[in-house]
């Protein structure tokens, strides 16, 4: 995700980037299907991450990543 870009949106507060950024959520392509289990483990440890920093909202520009963060962080509520 383009740092530079989502600071020029008005109130956005302050971004913070969670460890491990620019690891893998475990969700792209076929993976999470032909390797659940590994998913859910790589998915659950990027979901930690993110709720590490404490933020009210999680950024990302890749639909894979969308739908395992989501699932991921509504596993850990």
């Amino acid at each position: 995700m383009d740092v530079k870009l989502l600071k020029k949106l008005q109130d956005i507060g302050e971004l913070v980037e969670m460890a491990e950024a620019d690891k893998c959520c475990g969700g792209g392509g076929a993976f999470s299907l032909y390797h659940p289990e590994l998913s859910r483990q790589v998915g659950d440890r990027k979901a930690e991450n993110a709720m590490g920093t404490r933020a009210g909202m999680v950024v990302t520009g890749c639909p894979s990543c969308v739908m395992q963060l989501r699932e991921m962080l509504a596993r850990h509520g």
